[in-house]
Formats: C-alpha cells, structure tokens, sequence
C-alpha cells in the first residue's frame, strides 16, 4: 500500500468510529454463513447400518469418550435452559460460525492440541462444556477482532502461542501443515527448529526470538511480530496449574488468563495497515448493533 493510499485510507477511518470500520470487516470478510452448509460444519453423528460393526478402534474410542468428564457435561448440558453461561456459549457458537464459518468445538479441540479449563474457585464445580460467561465474552470479543482476517488458524496460533508460552512448553509449533499460507520466514524456521526445542533447553519464545534475528533475506511477518508482542506480555504471567494432555492426547490448556493475555496484545500491538485504536470488546458491542449474531439452532450445538 502506498503512503498516498494509507494516508486516505486514515483520513476515511477518522470520519467513522474505528471499531464500526472493525465490525463491518469481520462481517464482511466471508460473507454470511450458508446455512445449507450447517452439515458440513456441524456434522451429523454417523450412523452405522445393522450389518456394521464397530471397529476395535471405535469401540476403544467410545469406552474412552463414555468415561470421560466431557461426556458427562455434555450430558448435562441443556440448551433449551437458559442461565447466563448457556446464553454466552450460545454466542460464541454464533459468532464463530458468522465470522469464521466454524465452531468453538473445532478451535478447541483435541486436533487442535487444545482444550478449555475452567478455573472456578475451589468449592465451585465448573462445566468443561460450557465456558464460563466471562471466557465466552473474551472468546467472541477476540473472534471478531480484523486482525485474523477471518481466518480461524490465526486465531488458533494465537491462541497456541500464549499458553505454550505461558506453561513453558517444550513441543515443536507451529505445525508445518499451517505455514504454507504464510509467507514468514521466521515461523518456518522456528516450526523446523523447535524439534530440538528439549535438547537445547530454551523457551519456545526465545527460539522464536533467535528464529527472527536469523533472517536475512525477508523480514519476519506482522504475524511473527504481533506473537514476538504475545510471547513478552504471556510470559510475564507464568503458570502450569494445569495438565497438559487430555485421553493421552496432547492438549494446551486454555483459561480466562490466556484469553485477557491475549486481549491485551490484540489491544495494544501496533498493527502495520489501520491503528486499531479501539479494544476488542468495542468491535464487539459495534458487531453486535450491526446485527452479526447468527441464529443457529440450539439442538445442534453438542453434535459436534
């Protein structure tokens, strides 16, 4: 983009409020959800035909899945009874869909190396389920932000990159398989290198650091600074409360905590194309006005 270009492009968003220029990007960037897509996205369980059994993997995977704690929340989930955590999940789910055309179930989950803990107070039980209203709030404020561009992998880097950094895990990051779409360097470097993440006993935010000093033909993305940006505010708050797997499955946990971290990264990094000057949850309030919730049927939200 030209100067002439950025300093119109300024003189515009001066003449509108910042965060109702944020909202109708996020409303914008893909367009409305096909509903006649709902299955593809919120898959219907398969069901096997009379002549079909189960195979030994299956029938491990349902043993697992009946004695797991997030089967018995499931299980105790209502969406037709409304309390103030069911009317926040049920936003999220809305949110997801219109912006990212994909759920909170798919963000975090288990492919994803992902997983949402609550933290209530000792005496509180809490759903594994259900996010906490002040988790959902943070969650869909964050889903709307422009800064993703629609685009649920960043937000699920993001999302990785703070509790890696605030646990201090030592596994590889980034995925290969997620790096074709980016044009950085510096992650590229740090997804091959941080396989000696164990046998060079460092951070993975200070690999990130020496993975962009390294780079001498191209500068590092925006995406690699706004993490390099994440990784110093995450790692000002270290913890490692909680287990970091799930069914044997690798699987980050993901708190409020990490959530108000990565908030205030989005807030106050200085992103290269528009300043954007107003908090996530005021791109919300303007999402929200602008009519952006999704109406979703309530019946299929623990299909998935």
């Amino acid at each position: 983009m030209s100067q002439n270009q950025s300093s119109s492009n300024n003189t515009d968003f001066d003449m509108i409020a910042i965060a109702d220029v944020a909202a109708q990007m996020a409303l914008d960037v893909r367009g409305k959800f096909p509903q006649d897509t709902i299955n593809s996205v919120i898959p219907l369980p398969r069901r096997l035909g009379r002549s079909q059994q189960p195979s030994a993997i299956d029938q491990e995977g349902m043993r697992l899945w009946n004695a797991s704690q997030t089967k018995k929340d499931f299980d105790d989930f209502d969406p037709a009874v409304i309390t103030e955590a069911s009317e926040n999940y049920k936003t999220v789910w809305r949110v997801c869909l219109r912006v990212f055309w994909s759920t909170p179930n798919e963000i975090l989950s288990l492919r994803e190396g992902l997983r949402y803990r609550p933290t209530p107070p000792a005496s509180v039980k809490a759903s594994h389920v259900v996010f906490s209203p002040k988790f959902s709030r943070l969650f869909a404020e964050l889903v709307v932000h422009p800064c993703w561009e629609g685009r649920s992998n960043l937000f699920i880097m993001a999302i990785q990159y703070t509790v890696k950094v605030r646990v201090d895990s030592r596994t590889s990051w980034p995925n290969a398989d997620i790096l074709h779409f980016l044009s950085c360097p510096a992650l590229k470097a740090l997804s091959r290198w941080s396989f000696r993440l164990e046998e060079v006993a460092i951070s993975l935010h200070e690999m990130h650091r020496q993975a962009r000093e390294a780079q001498t033909e191209a500068p590092p993305s925006e995406f690699s600074n706004f993490l390099y940006f994440l990784g110093e505010i995450a790692s000002m708050s270290p913890s490692s409360d909680y287990k970091q797997t799930y069914l044997g499955r690798p699987a980050l946990p993901v708190t409020t905590k990490d959530l108000k971290i990565l908030t205030t990264a989005v807030t106050h990094f200085d992103w290269e194309e528009v300043d954007w000057a107003e908090t996530p949850e005021e791109v919300f309030d303007s999402f929200k006005v602008k009519g952006g919730f999704l109406a979703i049927s309530t019946l299929r939200m623990t299909d998935n």
